[in-house]
């Protein structure tokens, strides 16, 4: 029988201590102990994935701009939670870009907290890479969900993308908050589109941030303006959920095959 290595104590942990140690591109802060690698050996390295510290920072940070840094803050074998920072610095120490992510072993889920990207880097997909990542890995660990807060831009990106949001945040403030947006560009779409856009916004299912995601009706943007100082013309659905004041905490089903699909779309997984 194949007992895991975490529930045994008197057996050395492969790779223990060298591989377990803070690198020029790794840091543990803190430093993790023999308890703490016998549970990263058991949920991440047994069985074939083979996700050494380095080999996991690699994961995440390979082709990703500047000099790379990933920080392990919380390996925790009582709360059976691993949390991670990763990034890139430019010349002066600065950071061009940093994420932080958390594995749930517990709840069998993996938490994607904010993503910075400096301003020149934001056309260049770095988020959409990201979190390519974070399914790539969520898979191949079996977790049932992928969860997030989306704000700004992201309320609209990741309805796109295949989260939605909780249903109690869903009916509780984001429903009005979207609500006052499309009252206020009633004027600039079609009746008919308005109505069709209250009904979804009248409904208890958060799902349907999905359909409103996708209305691609041009509107103009309450934050975005052109060399001329007019606003930008912009999808009703991004202007409803980027320009509505609205964040929400949400997830990725990994067990429902139309948001797999939707998510699979958009990111380009193959």
């Amino acid at each position: 029988m194949n007992i895991p290595p975490s529930t045994i104590t008197n057996i050395p942990v492969p790779g223990w201590p060298v591989r377990f140690s803070s690198d020029e591109l790794l840091r543990f802060e803190p430093p993790i102990g023999e308890a703490e690698a016998r549970w990263w050996w058991s949920n991440f390295i047994d069985g074939g994935r083979d996700l050494y510290p380095r080999r996991l920072a690699e994961w995440f940070v390979s082709d990703m701009p500047g000099k790379l840094w990933c920080k392990y803050t919380v390996v925790s074998v009582e709360q059976e939670r691993l949390s991670f920072e990763i990034g890139g610095l430019d010349d002066t120490g600065e950071n061009i870009w940093y994420s932080g992510f958390t594995v749930n072993i517990d709840d069998n889920n993996f938490f994607k907290d904010l993503t910075f990207i400096e301003s020149g880097y934001q056309n260049e997909d770095l988020g959409t890479l990201l979190m390519s990542r974070c399914y790539e890995l969520a898979r191949l660990l079996k977790l049932d969900q992928i969860r997030l807060h989306a704000m700004w831009a992201g309320a609209y990106a990741w309805a796109r993308f295949g989260f939605i949001p909780n249903k109690a945040e869903w009916n509780d403030t984001m429903k009005a908050n979207v609500t006052s947006r499309l009252l206020v560009l009633k004027k600039d779409i079609p009746h008919k589109l308005f109505l069709e856009m209250l009904r979804f916004l009248e409904s208890e299912d958060p799902a349907v941030v999905w359909s409103i995601a996708d209305e691609r009706y041009p509107v103009p943007s309450a934050e975005m303006s052109d060399e001329d100082g007019q606003p930008l013309q912009i999808p009703l659905g991004r202007a409803l959920l980027a320009e509505s004041g609205t964040s929400w905490y949400g997830f990725l089903d990994l067990s429902d095959q139309l948001a797999v699909e939707r998510f699979e779309e958009y990111v380009g997984v193959v």
